[in-house]
């Protein structure tokens, strides 16, 4: 049998990724997916409940009967619903391989705030909405589109808001839940900030050609411009100039700074492990000996967009560097706080006792969760979902409970609960406030 040379152009690729119109091989792969999503990742987490596994089972079926009419939209935010079963964040559904991304993606970044929905990061047709707040998406308001997403994401509504936005701008998902009339484009209703009320269809562009920033959603609240974005006309709500100082330098995800006024050491980790070719081990081991070096009376570590990573590159200098100082130790925190960045800021709070003051927010997840485990790869689709085995307890230990894994680090804290509520809103973000640091920088003075 000969085969053609000849290549299906762009726009036929998306009317088909985008129709739905499937082939009996694309079905059948789909099945051979969904049988590797139930046998390995379903049958073998440790988060789910026997009622919540049997519901699980019950999507991966349901899914099958339709695999060969799904579109890709539809068939993700399936496999999106089957993990969001676990109520567990760390079940998280990873898009890494570009074969697993959706073919379109919106011309913004948006970031969900206690206070609005904004949009953070534009370029294109909806260049000039950024720094506006979203009154409505396809006619619905912010709470109404989040109702609808939330079966899609497993974990707290804290967690959910940084985590759905990126489901918003994935061409077709909206759609796929019936909350879209169209899987190409996207209604939305926008407050300006010169006070114009805007309506706009946006039209959705290639995702392939769209930024992909290391350092995950929190990446977008920085201003400075991310590398694929360079040359392409994207704007940013905040001005590089008027950004405070948790948002300066996007690329520099550890970081002091000595804030002579308030003889303070101020060490932010937006990530907890080796990014950006920065050694996170060799930073935490300079952040020490700064201490030493210039004995500042307190310290402030800025934890709230460290989204995790590995904590034992941490977690034995966090235990002994409250102890270096003679005053409090402030531990900023907040809803992108997660994972190995909840357990930093556990470690500092049980080590710094009586002295530690938590700052800020809710953090992005309970206190009891699972993690660990390991990755499980759909073969065709290439979408993967993490598999979880190891439980944490931070705040009552799990010392007595099979597969516990936290209490070797830091367990019995009681709670993370902010003692200075000080949440990061878009009224403050937009005009370049850090309600956070104004918190530290008051009590320091009383």
């Amino acid at each position: 049998m000969r085969v053609s040379n000849v290549k299906p152009s762009i726009g036929v690729l998306l009317v088909v990724a985008l129709s739905g119109a499937q082939t009996p091989a694309l079905r059948d792969q789909r099945i051979q997916d969904l049988e590797v999503l139930r046998s390995s990742y379903v049958e073998k987490t440790l988060s789910l409940t026997p009622e919540r596994r049997i519901r699980s089972l019950q999507l991966i079926s349901e899914l099958e009967k339709r695999a060969g009419a799904l579109s890709a939209a539809e068939f993700q935010a399936g496999i999106y619903e089957v993990a969001a079963m676990t109520n567990n964040a760390h079940d998280a559904v990873s898009v890494d391989n570009p074969s697993a991304r959706l073919a379109l993606r919106s011309p913004f970044r948006l970031i969900w705030f206690p206070d609005a929905l904004v949009i953070a990061r534009a370029q294109g047709p909806a260049a000039d909405l950024v720094g506006g707040r979203v009154t409505a998406i396809e006619g619905r308001t912010p709470e109404q589109l989040f109702a609808g997403l939330r079966k899609l994401c497993g974990g707290t509504d804290a967690y959910c808001r940084w985590m759905l936005p990126f489901l918003i701008e994935s061409g077709g998902i909206l759609h796929a839940l019936g909350l879209a009339a169209r899987p190409d484009s996207l209604r939305l209703a926008v407050d300006l900030p010169d006070g114009r009320r805007i309506e706009r269809s946006i039209t959705l562009t290639s995702a392939a050609q769209m930024p992909q920033p290391i350092g995950g959603p929190g990446r977008y609240w920085l201003p400075d411009s991310i590398d694929a974005e360079s040359g392409k006309g994207w704007r940013t709500a905040l001005a590089i100039k008027s950004a405070p100082l948790y948002l300066r330098d996007g690329e520099m995800f550890f970081r002091t700074v000595f804030l002579k006024p308030q003889n303070a050491l101020y060490i932010q980790y937006r990530a907890n492990y080796d990014i950006g070719g920065s050694d996170i081990r060799a930073f935490t081991a300079s952040a020490a000996a700064e201490i030493k070096a210039r004995r500042p009376r307190d310290l402030i570590f800025d934890l709230r967009f460290n989204g995790g990573g590995d904590i034992t590159t941490t977690a034995g200098a966090m235990r002994e560097m409250p102890k270096m100082v003679s005053g409090r130790t402030f531990i900023l925190v907040g809803r992108y706080t997660f994972s190995a960045g909840i357990v930093s800021a556990a470690i500092l709070k049980k080590a710094a006792g009586e002295r530690a003051v938590m700052v800020g927010e809710e953090v992005g997840d309970r206190l009891r969760f699972w993690s660990e485990g390991e990755r499980v790869c759909l073969p065709n689709s290439r979408i993967c979902v993490q598999r979880t085995d190891g439980m944490w307890d931070l705040a009552n230990g799990c010392a007595a409970e099979p597969h516990c894994y936290g209490d070797q680090f830091v367990a019995k804290i009681g709670a993370l609960t902010p003692q200075i509520r000080a949440p990061l809103t878009a009224e403050a973000y937009l005009s370049g406030r850090d309600p956070g640091m104004e918190a530290v920088v008051s009590s320091i003075q009383r």
